[in-house]
């Protein structure tokens, strides 16, 4: 049945893919209102799945590679919802929401396939804090995505070649938007995930201190984005400076995480 459910789920994400991609203008085209349906309904239909998850099992959906997977499907897909909701934006839908396709597709294939986690991190505190960190690491990364993007289309401006990929590119103003919108909401959702971290962790693991180096990483990591959003909230950064800061956020982002994967000695074990 979740195989069923799983690929019923992938084809809701890739009609939508396709309807974006049929429809690419950042105002509102034809296609705007059967879009802008398909993508609700898909996240709707992944917040019931996601739902008959927790109450088939028991736990959150994040215990192996399929359950993963599918809830950072559905976090692509949410946050470019947000997005659309925040700028008034419509025309890059197809670039964020395939990666919603791929995910999803990685997850309908380990089904059965992967290891399940401790029991600690079926913990339903734990379950929120995970979920709203994996979230914000998705927003930055999708602010990172279109911080490429701007810079692509700002050299492609600056040699005057304009080829098939700048007509598709929304304008520099339209990139920065998103970009810097995206980074706002990962900041939002991974500050809530440590607080969320900060108050749970002396009630699920006693015996752990807050000077766990997972735990530190992970607030270097939100110092790192703090830093960067009052830099941009007082508009010290602006433009190819807000991009090469969200590249070189993302890159302490992935350090850290590669940090993280390899150290033993921790209750932080996911």
């Amino acid at each position: 049945m979740l195989k069923i459910f799983g690929f019923l789920q992938l084809l809701l994400y890739l009609v939508t893919f396709i309807a974006y991609l049929a429809d690419i203008k950042p105002e509102k085209g034809i296609l705007f209102g059967i879009k802008r349906t398909l993508l609700f309904v898909t996240l709707f239909s992944h917040l019931l799945f996601l739902f008959y998850i927790f109450s088939s099992f028991k736990h959150f959906p994040i215990t192996d590679k399929t359950e993963l997977f599918t809830v950072v499907a559905f976090g692509v897909a949410f946050i470019y919802f947000l997005l659309e909701l925040l700028t008034d934006i419509y025309g890059t839908g197809f670039f964020i929401l395939f990666f919603s396709v791929i995910f999803q597709f990685f997850s309908v294939v380990f089904i059965g396939k992967s290891e399940v986690l401790p029991s600690s991190e079926i913990n339903a505190y734990i379950g929120w804090h995970i979920v709203f960190a994996l979230f914000g690491y998705v927003g930055f990364t999708i602010s990172a995505a279109y911080g490429s993007m701007y810079a692509v289309l700002a050299s492609k401006l600056k040699r005057r070649r304009f080829d098939a990929l700048f007509e598709r590119l929304p304008n520099l103003e339209i990139l920065l938007k998103l970009s810097i919108t995206s980074f706002y909401v990962g900041f939002v959702m991974l500050t809530f995930a440590l607080i969320l971290g900060s108050i749970w962790l002396p009630k699920i693991f006693p015996d752990t201190s807050y000077t766990d180096p997972k735990v530190i990483l992970t607030w270097l990591v939100w110092i790192v984005y703090a830093v960067g959003f009052v830099l941009t909230v007082t508009n010290r950064v602006y433009g190819k400076k807000f991009v090469y800061y969200m590249v070189f956020s993302l890159g302490i982002l992935l350090i850290t995480g590669a940090l993280t994967s390899v150290l033993t000695n921790s209750f932080h074990s996911f």
